[in-house]
């Protein structure tokens, strides 16, 4: 018993101890997610588009239509439109009835977004958050369009599914306020769009597939393009060997599928071995001086105005052949890879001269202009006696290489420098002391080119005097009679290549190819991503017509009392009658119009609004909608002006939501078309009765 008693209490130390090898996510809720709109202000403007209601005052009925949500000065949340007006805490949410509803809501930083889901407005600081809490793998469809497209292969965006699902699984940790924002921080969501069929099919054909390395779940990072080798995690972010070993399935190999792919981002600028004068501007020649501030640089657009794109930077004091003037812009030659084309500068920037003899050697490559600069350093620094970085022919490259790594001893491609030697010769003064006299012997001088520049902190900057600094894999390649200085990776090359999972669909390979490549070593896991998505809509425990909670009882011999709608009103009821015709047990009855006002006179009329108070009337229990069928322009008839505004709106001419809306619909059927507006020109001619 004694020996029995000290090998309990050692198993007890040892569970202690030793921690256990187990994933925390596996035992996470994945049914739904927390996501933050990227918004801006107090004040908000949404359309909802299906019924809702209000979470933390259920009695308050949101019908289809639209609204202003603000941030009130006392932190209230204040919702107002389709005759509701009412503030709420320092949050609301607003909870669809229907999971298939969509909320849309202007001026994210994304646009005008539809949203399905939850949607929460809290009173933070000076603005409003928003969060949309949404089923997960709904939330997959507006993020797989978007960080991909729906044109991919099918198979790419099936990839592309399992790693960001990967990615946001590791991130629903259940803390906070939300879990991901909706911008590159995280993941790209733009909402829900049905029209982009072939990612939604590849989320529902991929529903809970993640990756798992011994067992738990991974980070399944992406990015657009990794230059045709995806890169260590422990160079990109820091942190070395220590770091590569937190993510082993991560791994650094060369990858041909973003190389053949022709989308894939890359710039090049070709030099040739032996420079001769169609690389150079000479005598008398008209040019453009880029005249920007220190260490900015210019775009060359691919016509006269920003809204084209840029077909690279160019850094001041580059010179350019002028070609002409448009407006504000010069036209001018460009060297874009082997080729010269044509681009546009703004005359802001920019200086139109002609070439002088004193400075009659001119590159218009960038790459030579700044080895021209690099010699005339050089010689300077060994004590040449020479004016002009002008002063310089450049004659050939004798060599050209690869120098400082930006990852030393990792075996990636991104270079820092490069490492070259340039023949050249240059001006000599006129032996009587003017002008300029004959060129010198030919002089080889050993030069390094800075293809990344350094913060004073040492870090690596991707600004660049003529790269595009979007692009930060570098580095010079052997070219047919000279040398490409090539720029490439649009992201930070970690874990799948979009592009390169692109290639490989469009060559055949399915998602599990694509995924073993990218992630070595991983293997798919399947998560239950189902459940419940939304809170069931408030019932009453004590009638149907009731919310939950409350005593009162409304009741009609003659009106339809619905959920939230009276109905089988006749046309040109008086209020009067209609009170008559209704019975409030435990609380009363007010009656508003549509714009909110209170009415006590005249008649009945679609969008009017029946409010049941509490016994003393300060607290709103609940409200009805009036509905008169035919009554579309809520005047409590029905008349040819109804009978125009329901055709406008079928032409698309105007809009129609909520009570009119659903005054529309003559038929019943459930929608608004044709049969309607025939249905009402028949009973205005007289040869049916429109019956309630």
């Amino acid at each position: 018993m004694k020996n029995a008693g000290i090998f309990f209490i050692v198993i007890i130390i040892f569970i202690i101890l030793v921690p256990m090898n187990f994933d925390a996510t596996a035992e996470r809720d994945y049914s739904e997610i927390r996501v933050k709109i990227s918004t801006g202000g107090s004040t908000l403007r949404i359309t909802t588009k299906g019924d809702y209601y209000i979470s933390e005052k259920p009695e308050i009925f949101i019908e289809p239509g639209n609204y202003t949500i603000k941030k009130t000065s006392n932190n209230k949340v204040h919702i107002k439109g389709n005759q509701v007006d009412e503030k709420i805490s320092n949050s609301l949410t607003l909870i669809p009835r229907d999971e298939k509803y969509t909320l849309h809501l202007k001026g994210t930083d994304h646009g005008d977004i539809d949203y399905l889901g939850q949607m929460q407005f809290t009173s933070n600081q000076g603005s409003l958050q928003v969060i949309n809490q949404v089923a997960f793998e709904k939330y997959l469809y507006g993020v797989v369009a978007y960080e991909m497209s729906n044109s991919f292969p099918l198979e790419a965006l099936k990839a592309q599914a399992v790693t960001a699902r990967g990615y946001a699984a590791k991130r629903m940790d259940g803390r906070g306020d939300y879990d991901l924002v909706d911008t590159t921080v995280h993941q790209v969501y733009k909402g829900y769009n049905p029209r982009y069929e072939r990612a939604i099919r590849a989320v529902e054909e991929t529903r809970g597939q993640v990756l798992q390395y011994q067992g738990k779940v991974i980070d399944t990072f992406y990015a657009a393009s990794n230059g045709g080798q995806t890169e260590f995690p422990g160079s990109t972010w820091g942190g070395g060997a220590e770091k590569n070993r937190e993510f082993p399935y991560l791994v650094q190999k060369e990858d041909p599928y973003d190389l053949r792919n022709p989308a894939s981002l890359t710039e090049t600028f070709y030099v040739p071995k032996k420079i001769t004068e169609d690389y150079g501007i000479f005598d008398n020649q008209e040019i453009v001086r880029i005249d920007t501030g220190e260490g900015h640089s210019l775009n060359v657009r691919r016509g006269p105005g920003t809204t084209y794109s840029s077909m690279g930077q160019v850094s001041r004091d580059t010179t350019l052949p002028y070609i002409s003037t448009e407006g504000s812009w010069y036209k001018i030659w460009y060297q874009s890879g082997e080729e010269r084309k044509e681009g546009y500068v703004h005359r802001d920037y920019a200086l139109k001269e002609t070439t002088e003899e004193e400075k009659r050697y001119q590159y218009f490559s960038p790459v030579l202009q700044e080895m021209q600069r690099r010699a005339f350093e050089k010689l300077r620094e060994q004590g040449m006696d020479i004016e002009n970085k002008h002063d310089l022919k450049l004659v050939e490259i004798t060599s050209l290489k690869n120098g400082k790594e930006r990852y030393p001893g990792t075996g990636s491609r991104s270079y820092v420098t490069a490492e070259g030697k340039v023949l050249l010769q240059y001006d000599t003064p006129n032996t009587n002391g003017s002008g300029k006299g004959d060129l010198s012997e030919k002089k080889e001088v050993e030069i390094d080119l800075v293809l990344m520049r350094q913060s004073p902190r040492g870090t690596y900057l991707l600004g660049h005097p003529y790269f595009n600094g979007n692009l930060r894999m570098r580095s010079v390649e052997d070219a047919e009679d000279g040398y490409n200085f090539v720029n490439r990776r649009f992201g930070h090359g970690v874990g799948m290549s979009q592009r390169g999972a692109q290639q490989m669909a469009e060559e055949g390979k399915g998602h599990k190819e694509i995924l073993a490549f990218y992630f070595d070593g991983a293997k798919i896991l399947t998560l239950d991503t189902t459940g419940p998505t939304l809170p069931e809509p408030p019932e009453d425990e004590n009638d149907e017509d009731n919310p939950p909670g409350k005593n009162f009882k409304i009741i009609s011999d003659r009106y339809k009392i619905e959920e939230k709608t009276i109905t089988k009103i006749p046309p040109k009821t008086s209020v009067e009658n209609f009170f008559n015709e209704v019975t409030i047990k435990e609380g009363s009855l007010k009656l508003f119009n549509a714009k909110g006002e209170e009415k006590t006179s005249g008649s009945m009329a679609t969008g009017d609004g029946v409010k049941v108070l509490n016994d003393d009337g300060e607290e709103v229990l609940t409200d009805y909608r009036v509905i008169i069928l035919g009554d579309i322009n809520g005047d409590g008839d029905i008349t040819i002006i109804d009978l125009l505004r329901l055709q406008r709106y079928l032409l698309g001419l105007t809009d129609l939501e909520g009570s009119p809306l659903k005054a529309s619909d003559v038929t019943r059927s459930g929608d608004v078309g044709i049969l309607d507006l025939l249905r009402l020109q028949r009973h205005l001619l007289g040869m049916i009765n429109l019956t309630q």
